[in-house]
Order: structure tokens, then sequence, then C-alpha cells
């Protein structure tokens, strides 16, 4: 799976429609769609497809916004998940030209404005954290602060307590053994 590192907007054209197409992280979707709007008063429609993970489950959604069911909305889901894409989501702000696309001249042009704003965009391989929390003695902190910088694990917040140190972390969650195995002789406790 992919996220997106850098978002992306192109302008697609056909038979003198316009599709604006906008990638945008999932967080920003409903913002971005009202900014939009606003930006656009002029435009059609307001075709967008998401796809964001939710407790290990991909959750999927899309919008016509007025074409003809599935000649929109569907094609631009179909290339988030083509691509493997999460949390990210799609808008496509249509300008109509005045000649009909057709439904088949319609799916191509939103796979088209899509693709063009997929290849544009810059993306980075999904990790998946877990969050621990470890105890550890002052004299080994500095020793498994390395280890754990060298392992691609975060720190996130450090607590020094008058015999201790409480960490929390961030480990790569399919790293977690191997992590574990190499800092369990450095810490007290961990949950």
């Amino acid at each position: 799976m992919r996220v997106l590192k850098k978002e992306s907007a192109i302008c697609y054209e056909i038979k003198k429609s316009k599709f604006l197409t906008y990638l945008t992280h999932y967080g920003d979707f409903n913002k971005t769609l009202e900014k939009l709007r606003k930006e656009h008063p002029k435009a059609r429609h307001y075709v967008w497809a998401y796809r964001y993970l939710k407790d290990g489950e991909i959750v999927e959604n899309q919008s016509d916004d007025g074409e003809p069911k599935n000649t929109a909305g569907k094609p631009a889901l179909n290339v988030l998940t083509s691509q493997n894409l999460i949390n990210c989501a799609v808008i496509i702000v249509r300008y109509f030209g005045g000649i009909k696309l057709g439904a088949s001249g319609l799916v191509k042009a939103y796979t088209k404005a899509v693709t063009e704003a997929v290849l544009s965009a810059e993306f980075e391989k999904y990790i998946e954290y877990e969050n621990l929390k470890v105890r550890v003695r002052y004299e080994n902190f500095s020793k498994l602060e390395y280890l754990l910088k060298n392992s691609d694990s975060k720190v996130v917040k450090k607590d020094f307590t008058e015999k201790e140190v409480i960490l929390d972390i961030k480990i790569e969650k399919d790293k977690r053994e191997h992590i574990f195995e190499k800092i369990k002789g450095l810490i007290t406790t961990f949950s």
C-alpha cells in the first residue's frame, strides 16, 4: 500500500470539457471539497472518491455528483484502488464544454484525469506502527535510545522519573519481534 507524500492538481481537457483534478490526503478531503466548491461555483460537477484505513480495514466511498451512475466516481475510485493507494482522496471539478461525451466517454475521461493526477503526485510506502510504553533504568537509557533510533523506531515521549525513564515509542508493526529481541535486555517493563 502507498500513501500520498505530495499532493497534486492537474487539468485535463477533452471536447471542451475541463476536468480539474485534485489528489489530496484523506484528512483534508472535506476542507478541500468545500474550498473547491467556493472557488469554482460555475462548475457542473464535483466528483470524488476516497480510500482510507480504519482499524485495519480499508474504507472506500465515491460520488458521481449528478453524472450518469458509475461513470465518474467509480472510475476515480478504481484508479485509487488499482494504484494501491490509501488515506487519500481525489476530487474532480468538471466544467461542461457543451459536447456530450456519452457514458463510455465519461468513464474514459474521469479515469484519465485521475490517472494523470496520480502520475504527477508523490507517494511513499505505507508503514503501520504500533505504540509501546517501555521503562528503562538510567544506565541503559542511552543504549536503548541508540538501538531504537537505528531500528526505524520513533520515540514519541520521554518521562524522566526518579529511578527510570518511561518512553512512549512507535515501532513498525512487522518489525516488532525483531526490535523487541534487541531491546528486551535493556528495559524493565513494557506495555
